[in-house]
Order: C-alpha cells, then structure tokens, then sequence
C-alpha cells in the first residue's frame, strides 16, 4: 500500500467478479495504484477468492493497491487474507501495508466514523500500532517509541532523523488546511499532490 496517493499514478478501479486483471498487461506496476471497492465476497461488485491471489501477486511485482475490508482488528485482517478461499502467504501480507480501522459512532442525530486504529503491517508478517483510540473518553494516542518511529521512517523511506521534520511539515499543512472551511475533493487532491511533490 503506498504512504500516499500520487494522482500522477495510474488508478485502476477492479470489477469485482467481473475482473479479469488484463489491465496487468497495459499497466507498468511503479506507476499503477490498484483500488479494490471491498476485498470480501458480500456482492458480485467485491473481489473474493483467486481474484485476491491474483491481485497478491500483482503486488509482488510492485503494483500498489488501496482497499477496504470488513474486520475489527489488524489481525483479523491477516487472518481472514490466510483463510480459505483465498489463501495469501504470510510472506505476502506485509503488501498489506497499513490497516486504518474505523467504528461507526452514534450520535444525535447522524452516524459518524472514527479512526480507531493505524497499523503497520511489515514482513513477517510483523504488526507494528502508530495510533491507539480510547472509546471511554474518545481520545487517541499516537505512539511514539523508537521502534515504531523507526517503522514508520522505513515505510515511507525516511531516514529516521529526518521524519519529526516532515511529520511537522505534514501537521502545519493539514492544520492549515482544516482551518479552511473549503476543503473540497478537488482541494483534498491539490493537497495530496502537494505532498507527493514536497510542496506542502
């Protein structure tokens, strides 16, 4: 999975049942992100079963994917990418990448989405937290010891030393930006453009 979305990449959205992967054959991998709706076999729109082995091993070969999933924990994840029908390696799973779970909060009157969690998924496969959420109070906590600095520097291919300086560069600009009140999808692009290109 890539640290972030460069929108100069090629984007190839999978067709669930559908999908018969020729686009592997047109498509240079560095250059193509695959984006999969849902990895799970709920309607024919989902990738399931070999479609996923086949999609495993694009990403051996340097293709990166960003997906979604049902599950309530990193390792459920995993355990459910072994399990039949679909059956990935453990020497695969690291393509994961980062797993971002999500709990669905009441409030009065809408449904609101929280990040509960931020998982580095290294080879191993090795899980490695970055972000731990508190339903009680509703706080997070961003862990912050050596060793997951150090997994987060290799993730995005940082030298350990130079990564508060780009975390800081990324909060200033992501603060600056949620003080606008316009961030639009178009706005949100700009900004990720601007990060692939060290403008931000």
């Amino acid at each position: 999975m890539p640290s972030s979305l460069d929108s100069s990449r090629e984007q190839v959205l999978t067709r669930g049942k559908e999908e018969d992967f020729s686009f592997l054959k047109r498509t240079v991998p560095e250059e193509t992100y695959i984006l999969v709706a849902e990895l799970s076999n709920h309607t024919p729109a989902y990738l399931w079963g070999d479609s996923v082995q086949t999609l495993f091993h694009a990403l051996d070969v340097g293709y990166s994917m960003l997906a979604t999933m049902h599950a309530d924990a990193p390792e459920e994840v995993l355990d459910i990418l072994r399990d039949y029908p679909v059956f990935i390696l453990d020497s695969q799973l690291h393509h994961v990448g980062v797993v971002v779970n999500l709990v669905l909060m009441y409030g009065e009157h809408e449904l609101n989405r929280r990040v509960s969690g931020i998982t580095l998924i290294e080879p191993g496969p090795s899980l490695v937290a970055l972000m731990d959420w508190n339903a009680d109070d509703n706080s997070i906590a961003f862990l912050t010891s050596r060793e997951v600095m150090d997994a987060l520097a290799k993730h995005v291919d940082l030298l350990y030393e130079e990564l508060p300086v780009e975390l800081k560069r990324r909060y200033d600009a992501l603060q600056k930006r949620h003080s606008m009140s316009d961030l639009t999808p178009a706005a949100a692009v700009q900004m990720a453009e601007a990060y692939a290109d060290g403008r931000a």
